[in-house]
């Protein structure tokens, strides 16, 4: 921004002659490394899954990106009754695709599909998908429905009388 000031008692100039001046403004510059425009990562999950009670349920998902992925982390939520998050996979390089009951079904593919083993009823539920990239992060939800089959074998016999 550009002013007239009266310098005359600093520069010694005549009283009333007027001096331009003009200031210049620095910015602090941060510098990051911001992807491309053209890098981008998409991540694909079925939303809504069915689930068999004490089958494996597997809770699609794809990544796809115009981007080599090197690395991902992998976390998945779900939503406890009181509306609040609770992690049941957390999945980076340096851990094993297998935790608990959840596993990475084809790790370092694009196919980043997850599979709950032996399902229950109490996995029944919302879920947040969460990837990381280095080019970028995603979240998907997905909602499992389990059920359970009854086999006619399983159902009891009622005696004609």
């Amino acid at each position: 921004m550009g002013g007239w000031v009266d310098f005359s008692r600093l520069t010694g100039t005549q009283s009333g002659e007027m001096v331009l001046y003009s200031t210049i403004r620095l910015l602090p510059v941060i510098l990051c490394n911001i992807p491309s425009v053209f890098d981008f990562v998409i991540l694909n999950c079925q939303s809504s899954v069915t689930g068999i009670f004490n089958e494996d349920t597997k809770l699609p998902c794809t990544l796809s990106s115009d981007s080599s992925i090197n690395s991902a982390h992998i976390e998945l939520w779900k939503k406890e009754k009181d509306g609040k998050g609770k992690i049941v996979f957390n999945f980076t390089k340096s851990v094993s695709g297998v935790q608990g009951r959840i596993k990475l079904l084809h790790p370092g593919s694009q196919d980043i599909s997850l599979v709950i083993q032996n399902t229950q009823v109490s996995d029944n539920g919302t879920y947040q998908y969460f990837l990381e990239t280095a080019i970028g992060h995603r979240f998907h939800e997905i909602k499992l429905n389990v059920k359970a089959v009854r086999r006619e074998s399983e159902m009891p016999m009622i005696p004609h009388q």
